[in-house]
């Protein structure tokens, strides 16, 4: 995929539910590295030495128009979710984009009705695994229980851990 892609607001299923709501906003989980410093004699600085893991990871999204069904989960371990959006490739193209969650949903906010009558809920997830998928296509798979990373959705990095 091109580089320079504009994602536009998709639609949000939780939990088997074919249709949740409308995702306004939604911020995937962020996969950082856990590194350590060692530093050695005769080194010039300190050497960052990958520790195997994984920081916590957290995404959040606002559902407008959500159904009723987008308040089962709350607070409940091995929710999944799915959020599907397109996106448009620097030629004008559209790009099917799939992001596909599992954890615990840790914190619900509704907002104030606006005069329109129309409401919002923000919610925030502990992640556990998580796989992203354009046009149809594994790009980046994490599962921490299951001691997968595939950060380039094909080379798994902690195979030699299971």
């Amino acid at each position: 995929m091109a580089s320079g892609v504009f994602e536009r607001q998709g639609t949000f299923s939780k939990d088997g539910y074919g249709f949740a709501g409308k995702a306004t906003e939604f911020t995937p989980p962020a996969i950082e590295e856990v590194m350590q410093e060692h530093n050695a004699g005769g080194v010039g600085g300190t050497l960052e030495i990958p520790m195997g893991r994984v920081s916590n990871m957290e995404a959040t999204w606002t559902l407008k128009t959500a159904d009723a069904d987008a308040y089962k989960g709350t607070h409940r371990n091995n929710v999944g979710i799915k959020y599907r959006a397109s996106a448009v490739d620097e030629e004008g193209n559209e790009v099917p984009i799939r992001y596909e969650l599992w954890g615990r949903i840790t914190r619900c906010e509704e907002s104030a009705k606006s005069p329109d009558g129309e409401s919002t809920i923000t919610e925030r997830m502990h992640v556990t695994a998580y796989s992203k998928f354009v046009n149809n296509e594994l790009v980046r798979e994490i599962d921490i229980k299951a001691v997968i990373f595939k950060p380039d959705g094909e080379a798994d990095i902690w195979e030699g851990m299971r």
